[in-house]
């Protein structure tokens, strides 16, 4: 063990579901097609990427066409559902901070 390690007294967790884009990959497509989400993160993917109102429109198309082939597959796989839940999940978000905000930002690092 390192001189240097220091004990962990707790971990704090979101209460509610959270998801790391930056591992979501079919997301991450859908946005580098239809935003200019990539071109404020540098080399390494790291940085603050923006969707702004005007391209939501074609996000939030881009979005729902990927939950409707998700839930209409001939195979009940349950990650297909799961993942179509998951997908209206962060889109019901996506739509409240437009709708707040403008725009949207994600953290990526």
């Amino acid at each position: 063990m390192s001189i240097r390690a220091h004990r962990v007294k707790n971990i704090d967790c979101s209460r509610r579901e959270t998801f790391n884009i930056n591992h979501d990959e079919e997301l991450l497509n859908i946005l580098g097609d239809y935003t200019s989400f990539h071109n404020s993160l540098n080399d390494d993917g790291s940085g603050i990427g923006e969707i702004l109102d005007v391209e939501f429109d074609n996000v939030k198309k881009a979005l729902e066409k990927v939950i409707n082939n998700l839930k209409t597959t001939n195979n009940d796989k349950i990650e297909n559902k799961e993942k179509a839940e998951h997908y209206r999940k962060v889109l019901t978000e996506m739509e409240t901070f437009i709708a707040r905000d403008g725009y949207i930002q994600y953290y990526c690092y």
